[in-house]
């Protein structure tokens, strides 16, 4: 039977040189109580891992996409500092990342894009859902490249299926928390989509992630212009349904 699993890391602690960010555990909680509800993202296994050492987060990256099965969904949802090395390799930050003097990456306190996109690739499953809420996100889907085995029957409740990446900003533009706010501006959309059901067309049940980017993307423009939430490989993977309409009184107002 296919399963629907998401990882969803926040990292708001850091080592020296670099600032906390306030929303990241926040982001972390938010995501989670929307996936794992019945009613809205019915996943069957939703992992949280707040301010994770290197270690830890390679570690819980390689047990969550070693153990799927070819029909499973997964979704992998990070949020906090994404870096850059001198040479422009991307990083994802973990609690123990720290700038030298400097103000370079020390990249052995981070993890490295290379990984993740390693083992992803590696990964047994056909649905992919990749979302950074990060500076640089778009650096990640570079080079990162989708396996596609036309023999594979698609499920009908789990919609589309190959790998999709979603990002906060472009590989040259920064993601934004705002003063006041529990949640980062891009994080702040994703929720409010997937809560609300707005990120569904009109008249439809189910939201697939190129409908919740395109929600993102017009309220996150309107917030902050300056930040540009992009999707990375729409053809293939934005059919992939990942929840679905809550109908309550919320919705039936905004309706």
């Amino acid at each position: 039977m296919a399963r629907k699993i998401a990882l969803l890391i926040g990292v708001g602690e850091y080592g020296n040189g670099l600032k906390p960010l306030r929303c990241p555990a926040n982001g972390v909680e938010a995501m989670q109580g929307l996936l794992e509800s019945s009613d809205i993202g019915g996943f069957d296994e939703v992992v949280p891992l707040i301010n994770p050492d290197v270690g830890t987060m390679q570690a819980r990256i390689g047990a969550v996409f070693g153990q799927l099965s070819k029909n499973d969904l997964v979704l992998f949802y990070f949020t906090g500092h994404g870096l850059k090395d001198m040479t422009g390799k991307f990083y994802l930050s973990t609690a123990q990342t720290q700038l030298f003097e400097s103000g370079t990456l020390n990249p052995g306190t981070a993890v490295s894009a290379d990984f993740v996109k390693s083992v992803i690739g590696n990964s047994l499953a056909q649905r992919k859902v990749v979302i950074l809420d990060c500076c640089f996100g778009a650096t990640f889907a570079k080079g990162f490249l989708g396996m596609d085995d036309s023999s594979i029957d698609v499920e009908t409740q789990l919609g589309g299926k190959g790998w999709c990446v979603l990002t906060a900003s472009t590989s040259t533009k920064y993601a934004l928390e705002q003063e006041g706010e529990d949640l980062s501006v891009y994080t702040r959309y994703l929720v409010e989509g997937l809560k609300t059901g707005g990120a569904a067309p009109e008249g439809r049940e189910l939201i697939s992630i190129g409908n919740l980017h395109n929600y993102v993307h017009v309220q996150v423009k309107a917030a902050a212009p300056a930040m540009e939430p992009t999707i990375f490989n729409a053809k293939q993977g934005s059919e992939i349904v990942i929840a679905r309409v809550q109908i309550d009184n919320l919705q039936r107002y905004r309706k």
